[in-house]
């Protein structure tokens, strides 16, 4: 296994360490710097491939990867939370345009590949046989929490722009716990440093989870059953969008982090914990991209 990635992706890859090589990541503009990034890009994955004849590229939506795979006659997986958008039809109820938005950045980013492995904790109809609908990894976490009599509500607002929201937490009686790097200085939020094993037993013992809509914490809310308020910036169709299927589903809520309400954020902490844990559809999303390299290089 050889992982590309960017900077930034570096930490989560720490046990497969030296085998990570560093490249840049294609903006979403689609101006003259981008096209010159995707061609040096799509040059240096050429290159790899040569020198590393592999038998499978996996691709998160990362462009040059998935071209320079279908180039090279390589079978390729598109695999992310993004996908869904593209290749999963759009369910009853959700918004219609910022989905087709959404669809075409996805359809471009994976363009060429596959199979389509698009991860979410909705149960969704794939639009083609090459796609399939996967839970995201559980990492083990399948029980129910256990923070029933708890007055922590963790907190993760990707854009740090919560402080609203914390002190109408702090007003409702909770005890806000924020993973940020931004220190926010209000009198009964507790600030911890992003990501880690603090964030995982946090949200095994919260009460609940306030935070930016996105997906992958959606996700672990999802699995353990813990109530979650999720909130979207203005013109964020994913997070928008993520939204909007977490309420279908009826275990969680949330709103625009300009039109929000108390009085939700509150009914959803304090809601009945009777439901228990039951398994998302779908396959396993680590699962599932074993079996396809399998498949490929049978």
């Amino acid at each position: 296994v050889r992982v590309y990635a960017g900077p930034g992706a570096r930490s989560a890859f720490a046990s497969v360490d030296d085998d990570i090589v560093s490249v840049e990541s294609i903006p979403v503009s689609l101006g003259l710097s981008t096209l010159k990034l995707l061609g040096k890009r799509i040059a240096h994955g050429g290159g790899m491939c040569r020198a590393e004849r592999p038998s499978v590229i996996v691709s998160d939506g990362d462009l040059p990867g998935i071209m320079v795979a279908k180039q090279f006659g390589i079978p390729s997986i598109a695999v992310g939370h993004g996908l869904v958008f593209g290749y999963a039809r759009c369910p009853t109820g959700i918004s219609k345009w910022p989905w087709y938005r959404e669809g075409m950045k996805a359809r471009l980013s994976s363009l060429g590949s596959d199979v389509q492995l698009a991860v979410n904790f909705c149960s969704l109809e794939p639009r083609s046989s090459s796609t399939e609908v996967v839970r995201p990894v559980s990492d083990g976490a399948t029980a129910m929490y256990s923070g029933d009599q708890s007055n922590v509500v963790v907190c993760y607002f990707r854009d740090n722009n919560g402080d609203s929201v914390l002190r109408a937490l702090v007003a409702m009686g909770f005890r806000p716990v924020v993973f940020s790097p931004k220190h926010y200085e209000i009198d009964g939020v507790e600030v911890r440093e992003p990501g880690g094993e603090s964030f995982q037993k946090s949200l095994s013992t919260a009460r609940g989870v306030v935070s930016s809509a996105g997906s992958q914490l959606m996700s672990e809310c999802f699995v353990r059953g813990i109530p979650h308020f999720a909130l979207f910036s203005d013109g964020d169709d994913e997070q928008q969008l993520n939204v909007e299927m977490l309420r279908m589903t009826g275990r969680g809520d949330g709103a625009s982090f300009s039109n929000w309400d108390a009085r939700d954020i509150e009914r959803i902490l304090n809601a009945d914990r009777s439901t228990q844990y039951k398994a998302t559809h779908g396959r396993d999303v680590a699962d599932a991209v074993v079996d396809f390299i399998r498949r490929f290089t049978a």
